[in-house]
């Protein structure tokens, strides 16, 4: 009887061995990444990672550090996949924005595989293109409250650093109570022109890029038939009187406002070598100039996207 169980255990021993033996080798074996690829700046922070299937690999071992495994500041994952199923690997983490790598190996019940090891970058979108919410978009054409012919009417703004378009609407007669929103367009453009009715409205503008926008700036508009053009107008200047002296060297110069204007140019030339002293556009109709000992002119037009009037000058003498 003792020899028999013995002998059992001897067969059971070579079996036992042959089962060993008959798990195949892997550790020669290569994992094929397919993504993230090495070097990939992702913009998406679920991050998919998938590698290609080993034969007679049962487990995959997927691991992520951040920046890297040399240098870990942490391992973000480290977990063990199972059954080979599939003819290919995945697993899918967030992640927030930082440089990574990951690294995938095969298992199975006696061996392992080397890992393979990429790196890739989560990039913050909004910092990317730049978060524009807090903007607000400079209107240049109309200004605020200006009577204009009716007929093509040019808009106009400045540019918003990162906004990729912009959205202008006009209302009948404003946005609170529209009667009717007369147009409503996207553009990349810094200008737009558009026919409208004598009325009343109101229009704004807003930039927009891929992940933000700004504010509405919002203005009113008179639109009448019959206006008189800016070219047949004159700038009425108020003081000083013509041919003012003074000791004073810091002199206010005022004029009169036009409603189609947009600006006023000042010219101030010195009458001792007819140099231009200063040219300079504003958008109120008053300026205060430092000057000093001499004669001087004084001149003032009034300006919009498509006209001016001719200058209206004066003189003045600094003793």
């Amino acid at each position: 009887m003792r020899k028999l169980i013995a002998l059992f255990f001897v067969i059971a021993g070579i079996y036992g061995c042959e089962d060993i033996v008959s798990v195949p080798d892997i550790s020669e074996d290569i994992i094929t990444v397919l993504a993230p690829t090495d070097g990939a700046i992702l913009e998406n922070t679920d991050v998919t990672f998938t590698w290609e299937e080993i034969e007679f690999s049962d487990q995959y071992q997927i691991q992520v550090a951040q920046p890297t495994f040399e240098n870990a500041n942490q391992v973000v994952l480290d977990t063990i996949l199972g059954d080979s199923l599939q003819s290919f690997r995945s697993f899918t983490k967030t992640l927030p924005s930082e440089m990574y790598q990951w690294r995938v190996r095969g298992l199975n019940s006696n061996f392992q595989t080397d890992y393979t090891t990429q790196s890739f970058t989560l990039v913050d979108t909004i910092a990317m293109v730049g978060d524009i919410s807090s903007e607000v978009v400079t209107t240049i054409a109309p200004s605020d409250g200006v009577t204009i012919s009716s007929g093509a009417i040019g808009f106009s703004w400045e540019a918003v650093a990162d906004a990729t378009s912009y959205q202008i609407q006009i209302a009948f007669p404003n946005f609170e109570n529209p009667v009717q929103i007369v147009n409503d367009t996207i553009t990349s453009e810094l200008s737009y022109m558009t026919m409208l009715d004598s009325n009343s409205y109101e229009w704004r503008i807003k930039a927009i890029n891929e992940v933000s926008e700004t504010v509405y700036a919002t203005q009113t508009l008179f639109v009448e038939d019959d206006v008189s053009p800016l070219s047949d107008q004159t700038v009425t200047l108020l003081s000083p009187e013509d041919n003012f002296e003074t000791t004073d060297t810091m002199i206010p110069l005022s004029w009169e406002m036009i409603e189609q204007a947009t600006l006023y140019r000042v010219v101030i030339t010195d009458l001792s070598d007819d140099s231009i002293f200063l040219e300079q556009t504003v958008t109120t109709t008053d300026i205060t100039i430092d000057f000093v000992t001499g004669m001087y002119s004084w001149a003032v037009r009034a300006e919009n996207d498509s006209q001016n009037t001719p200058f209206t000058q004066r003189m003045i003498t600094i003793l």
